[in-house]
């Protein structure tokens, strides 16, 4: 009960900190053909970046674990070790780059869209 109305409290007050004013439409329907033809550029480039940043940030992951996990065991004197594959940074690479997409995908799309 008290986190309901801690939580409308809050929507209340961020509603007056950030006040929504709409721009004036006069003319619908071109703004729907400009709206659409600015979503169509953003559905057709949307797909070569979303490869490229999650490949980048994977990478980055890759070269990130390779070079803890040699610092790790550098200057260690050790009978015995097993060291991880580089393969191994891969999947964990992937998962941070699949997570971490949003910010660059977003910075792109308001550069593209002007918003």
């Amino acid at each position: 009960m008290l986190a309901s109305i801690l939580t409308a409290v809050i929507f209340f007050l961020l509603a007056l900190l950030f006040p929504h004013k709409p721009k004036p439409v006069g003319d619908y329907d071109k703004l729907i053909f400009l709206n659409e033809y600015k979503y169509k550029i953003y559905e057709i480039f949307s797909i070569i970046p979303l490869f490229f940043f999650t490949g980048l940030i994977c990478y980055i992951f890759y070269l990130l674990g390779n070079d803890v996990q040699e610092l790790y065991f550098r200057g260690r004197s050790l009978d015995f070790a097993i060291y991880p594959p580089e393969s191994f940074w891969l999947v964990p690479g992937l998962c941070f780059g699949l997570g971490l997409i949003m910010p660059p995908i977003e910075l792109l799309y308001r550069l593209v869209l002007r918003d």
